[in-house]
């Protein structure tokens, strides 16, 4: 029961924090659709009228062995289009040589190298919000949920020790680092959401 909820409310979270999203697939997923692990975006966003023809999962290919260079999946293909969305892991430094770390000049860099024109990039939150994810995610790994966590990961004695200080630092700072990320600043974003083409 408690799983459920529990997965449930990390749903409506990202959902609400990623809703750029569901406006970028409204936008530009006409046609044939080839998703590659993003399934769950799809089960959201076909709630809202999406003109598509058909859906296939990467997950479908593994499993039935469809063919991933049929040429209505390709976005060498008339307009197609291809959405990335692209999580940054690690504080911007050494601009603009930083192509380590799934940064907006990674992106940009991979993009132009590929062939691919960016049409739209948008980050989707920055370094406040990314600050309130890590806190809020401490609060969630206390349980070691196994969906967040290593298994055989063990805790040393300090941990425990200091377990009462650090969940409510944790509170603390994701209530703080919200209400700043209504002026957030975007060199660090969670993620970078982008919209590119051939």
């Amino acid at each position: 029961m408690f799983s459920k909820l529990y997965m449930s409310f990390l749903f409506f979270l990202r959902d609400f924090l990623s809703r750029k999203m569901f406006q970028v697939i409204q936008k530009y997923c006409k046609g044939n659709v080839l998703d590659v692990g993003g399934w769950d975006f799809y089960l959201k966003a076909k709630k809202f009228s999406i003109n598509i023809e058909s859906w296939t999962s990467l997950e479908k290919f593994v499993e039935h062995g469809l063919d991933i260079k049929d040429p209505k999946y390709s976005l060498v293909i008339g307009d197609g289009f291809g959405i990335f969305l692209i999580p940054q892991t690690a504080n911007i430094h050494m601009t603009p040589y930083h192509y380590y770390n799934f940064t907006r000049f990674w992106i940009e860099e991979v993009m132009n190298i590929n062939g691919l024109e960016i049409i739209d990039i948008f980050p989707l939150g920055g370094g406040w919000m990314t600050n309130a994810y890590r806190n809020f995610y401490f609060l969630l790994m206390i349980f070691k949920p196994k969906n967040n966590t290593y298994t055989g990961l063990k805790r040393n004695f300090f941990y425990y020790l200091l377990l009462p200080f650090s969940i409510l630092f944790a509170i603390i700072s994701v209530l703080i680092s919200l209400c700043f990320s209504i002026g957030d600043y975007y060199e660090e974003p969670p993620n970078h959401l982008v919209v590119v083409r051939k």
